[in-house]
């Protein structure tokens, strides 16, 4: 007989080492899987759990605990990929899920997306002050940032919020780049996300290439332990939480009053890109999406934009009715 807590210990360490997933998700299945056994009993036994035992869960998450659809749909999912890893380790002959046909309907809800003045405002209050320049010499404009803004901004922030906004890519990729995969000859990133799959990210923009470069070079000296590209302020690389601590700070400091989360400049980078008329395949590739279905969720038209494109189109005004 093979416990379940057994079985959610092996495959957390699977997910950790074989697979090479982030904390994040490791820490979601860890939730998910404790969250199963807790209903079934610490006793439980992986051959004791069938279709009956999935249904009668998914029936205490949304009846019971009244937990949300989208939350329900999650622990499922993971249940799913636990069991059909260990069907394929052969610890169990089949999975639950087989045969299980499971019904969630949920709205679909649309991604949280920045404004395009939002972004504006939080790139001028991220903006770190530049330090003065001595009057004997003269302004060429190559005054450096200051290291840290009494907004709460820094230049560290400052380049995060335009790398974010211009590649959509997740804040656990961002504060792991390492120098040696910024190419700034061409203009691109080498990104490992999930599941340790590497793509390419381009930067078209010279204003952020150059950036980055400014930013490589004046990196403090007590980073040189380590190679990532963003650093804190004692030269440490810089975790995902202390950034999105940095862009709350930087959100207030801009008067905007709901929350702002890293993974809101991924859903406006996308929208942004398709609003331009960037093709979906393009922006399924550049956020590493594995199915396009992923992507689609981003075609959808703001209310702002609608409003801007029928007020040009004006075809009653054209029409002169």
């Amino acid at each position: 007989m093979y416990s379940l807590i057994v079985a959610k210990d092996a495959f957390l360490e699977h997910c950790k080492y074989s697979k090479s997933l982030s904390p994040h998700t490791i820490s979601a299945y860890d939730q998910d899987l404790t969250d199963f056994l807790r209903f079934c009993g610490p006793q439980a036994q992986l051959q004791d759990i069938g279709e009956a035992r999935i249904t009668g869960f998914l029936k205490h998450l949304t009846r019971a605990r009244r937990l949300s659809a989208a939350t329900a749909k999650r622990r499922l999912a993971c249940l799913r990929t636990f069991f059909r890893w260990l069907k394929r380790r052969q610890v169990i002959a089949g999975s639950p899920f087989d045969d299980l046909e499971l019904s969630i309907p949920a709205p679909r809800r649309l991604p949280k997306v920045l404004s395009r003045p939002e972004i504006q405002r939080l790139s001028a209050a991220a903006q770190p002050a530049r330090q003065a320049v001595p009057a004997d010499r003269p302004d060429r404009g190559d005054a450096k940032p200051a290291a840290r803004d009494p907004r709460g901004g820094t230049a560290t922030t400052y380049l995060a919020i335009l790398l974010l906004t211009a590649t959509g890519i997740r804040v656990g990729e961002l504060v792991n780049i390492r120098i040696g995969e910024v190419c700034l000859a061409e203009g691109s990133i080498r990104i490992r996300g999930k599941g340790n799959r590497e793509r390419t990210v381009f930067l078209s923009n010279r204003a952020l290439v150059g950036a980055i470069e400014n930013h490589v070079e004046a990196r403090p000296a007590a980073a040189c332990g380590h190679d990532r590209l963003f650093a804190n302020t004692r030269g440490d690389p810089l975790s995902t939480q202390a950034l999105r601590q940095r862009l709350r700070k930087v959100a207030e400091a801009a008067a905007i009053a709901r929350r702002v989360t890293p993974h809101m400049f991924r859903h406006t980078a996308a929208t942004l890109l398709i609003e331009e008329g960037v093709d979906i395949r393009f922006v399924q590739r550049l956020l590493g999406h594995a199915s396009i279905s992923t992507t689609e969720i981003y075609t959808h038209i703001t209310d702002t934009s609608l409003k801007s494109a029928l007020r040009e189109a004006d075809t009653i005004g054209r029409l002169k009715l």
